[in-house]
Parts: C-alpha cells; structure tokens; sequence
C-alpha cells in the first residue's frame, strides 16, 4: 500500500491562513460544560478541566475573565450538551 501526502500549494492562499487562525483560536477558546462533579471550565485543547464549579454562573464569569484575557472565544453548553451561546473576545 502506498502512502500518498498532500503538499499545500500557496501558503498564502487567504484560505489556508483563515482556517489555520480559526484552529488556533479554537484551541485557545474556553468552554463550560455540565459534569458528574458539576460545571467545568475547559481550554480547547485541554484534556482536563482548568476548575470545576458547583454553580453554572461562577463558571461563566471564570471562564469570561479568561477568555477575554486570552483575547479567545467562549463557548457555553446547556446541561444537555447543547450550545447555549458564543462570544468572540478576540476583537
């Protein structure tokens, strides 16, 4: 079987920059979602929560002062895994 990479052409296609930035800004975005141990406080990236919070708004506020800090995004879950809503501190 043989392998077969794709080589990006132009690197400076507005394209390829425009998707590179949204990843790394979804890397850095922080999100709050509904746990067995309560409400967390996640980067993108993260594997773990940054804190875990027994109250939905003490989380957003954490989170908030965090996102805007990173100038980065928030995204914030419904306990049903939906999302709630979406700002952009990156302005």
């Amino acid at each position: 079987m043989v392998k077969k990479t794709l080589k990006r052409k132009n690197l400076n296609n507005p394209q390829i920059k425009s998707y590179e930035k949204a990843v790394i800004k979804g890397r850095k975005s922080q999100y709050v979602a509904k746990s067995d141990s309560g409400w967390f406080v996640k980067r993108g990236d993260a594997k773990k929560a940054s804190r875990v919070f027994e109250d939905k708004k003490q989380a957003i506020i954490y989170a908030r002062e965090i996102a805007k800090n990173n100038t980065s995004g928030l995204f914030i879950f419904n306990q049903d895994g939906s999302l709630q809503e979406r700002k952009d501190y990156s302005k």
